[in-house]
């Protein structure tokens, strides 16, 4: 291996091209585009990050490769890469574009200006070592910070600027990460740096600048303080950003019944249905999908964030017209009657509303199929009298709460409850046979003194009375009990 003398060795918090550019100035004096020309390194591949040129720069100069690898941001068609990470442009750029001139003055002293990972990330504004507004070069193509660093400390860029005492906890996060000292129980441990600075920086923005904000138009200041809020709520977890999200869905202004997710949501979501497809967001988007489908009124076979829904969770006012057929102004009294939509709410009100599907979808499919109260008795092989005392003693229950327990006006019950109790009829072990004269009619146990109808039909329920049926369709009139043991186990106090 050739080893360059005087030999220098690789700063790990420096960018390769930092280092490159410090060989250059000792070696050539010319700049790093000299020394990658006797080296016969492809300078274009070697600017770009290429492997292959970084892998021969490491032979030529005697430098540890997984060294230098580390300080190398590739330059991709799409993205940018950095230690296998992919980064967007703007999230992680190589070019010397912002720099801590106290870092410049220390470096002129030590011999070589040292260009600091953590300043080509955009989310830095600060020196980490001397606690500093980072100040911008003015140069948008710099790749040596050479070509910067002695007009800003000529000119005494960066005088006066007041120490920050408070480092924001994503910076922190983020040298940690970088120098290795993230902890492995962390939940961001297997996402990309940006996965998580991206997600914090969106929820804080949203949260503290409104569903419209646009980022581009916020300052540095500003939006470090509004990452640092989302940051905080990040790292706590998936519980707590699903909190924040809901804290986001409440403070939206959007009053229509179709309101959607960008209504809801606000830049967030437009930055994960639209912006972020050229980066893996992470797991903010599963858990702002999972959000919308919790909250919304998403249907079966709708696409959210990419993903096709298969179950509808919940339903809107509209979605069950769409689905019942029901006129919308009838299903809204129903549903207040069933207590699903407060007395009084607008129409427009009502329609922000979500059910959870199940339990509305048998709502409805039990008042598309009721059984007006006239027809119940013959449905559960009763008499109108036997029916309307299980339905005055809340065995047999009606859809809909009445004013009055065993009010008859308007009364409807669901085939859905009806079955249920002609089931529990139906499990009776079948009289095949005439032999059985002790077993008698629920009347006929009634007139003998066995109790009333509820009370005997109550105790055959709760397995008080053994009880059996005739055979064919189960039906009230059909189970019959020993009258004697209807008195025997009759309750005293029900006398």
């Amino acid at each position: 291996m050739h080893i360059l003398k005087p030999h220098i060795h690789f700063d790990g918090s420096e960018t390769l091209l930092s280092y490159a550019a410090r060989l250059a100035a000792i070696h050539t004096g010319l700049g790093t585009q000299q020394l990658l020309s006797d080296l016969g390194i492809n300078r274009q591949a070697f600017l770009s990050g290429d492997l292959d040129a970084v892998a021969q720069f490491s032979e030529q100069t005697g430098s540890d490769y997984e060294k230098i690898r580390r300080g190398t941001i590739r330059l991709l068609t799409r993205h940018n890469e950095f230690r296998g990470e992919a980064m967007s442009r703007e999230f992680i750029n190589p070019r010397v574009t912002k720099i801590c001139p106290q870092c410049l003055a220390k470096d002129r002293i030590l011999g070589g200006y040292r260009h600091q990972v953590m300043w080509t990330f955009r989310c830095i504004r600060s020196c980490e070592f001397h606690g500093t507004t980072l100040i911008e070069t003015g140069s948008t193509k710099a790749m040596d910070l050479r070509q910067v660093a002695s007009s800003i400390l000529l000119s005494g860029a960066g005088r006066g600027i007041a120490q920050n005492n408070e480092r924001p906890s994503f910076a922190a996060w983020l040298s940690g990460r970088l120098n290795n000292r993230s902890l492995a129980t962390d939940w961001t441990a297997d996402q990309t740096i940006e996965q998580v600075i991206a997600a914090a920086e969106m929820i804080g923005a949203v949260m503290t600048f409104g569903h419209d904000v646009n980022l581009k138009r916020v300052s540095a200041v500003n939006l470090e303080d509004a990452t640092e809020r989302g940051f905080r709520i990040y790292m706590q977890g998936h519980d707590v950003v699903a909190e924040a999200l809901t804290d986001i869905r409440r403070a939206s202004q959007a009053r229509a019944v179709q309101a959607g997710p960008l209504a809801m949501y606000g830049r967030l979501f437009d930055w994960l249905d639209r912006r972020a497809n050229l980066i893996d967001p992470g797991p903010i988007r599963d858990i702002l999908r999972d959000h919308i489908v919790e909250h919304s009124a998403v249907g079966h076979g709708d696409v959210v964030l990419g993903v096709e829904i298969a179950r509808r969770k919940f339903h809107s006012l509209n979605s069950l017209v769409e689905v019942t057929g029901i006129e919308r102004r009838r299903l809204s009294r129903l549903l207040q009657k069933s207590g699903l939509v407060p007395d009084g709410m607008s129409d427009a009100e009502s329609g922000r509303l979500v059910f959870p599907a199940t339990d509305v979808e048998d709502l409805c499919a039990d008042i598309a199929d009721a059984i007006q109260l006239q027809d119940a008795p013959d449905f559960i092989g009763a008499s109108k009298g036997q029916f309307l005392a299980l339905y005055a003693a809340g065995i047999i229950s009606p859809i809909f709460p009445v004013e009055e327990r065993g009010a008859v006006r308007n009364v409807v019950f669901a085939q859905r409850h009806l079955n249920v109790f002609l089931q529990k009829i139906a499990d009776l072990i079948v009289l095949e046979s005439d032999g059985f004269d002790d077993f008698q009619s629920i009347s006929y146990a009634c007139q003998r003194g066995g109790g009333t109808t509820t009370d005997v039909v109550a105790r055959i329920l709760n397995g008080k009375i053994f009880a059996m049926r005739r055979p064919g369709e189960p039906g009230l009139s059909k189970v019959l009990v020993r009258p004697s043991e209807a008195i025997a186990t009759k309750d005293p106090a029900a006398a």
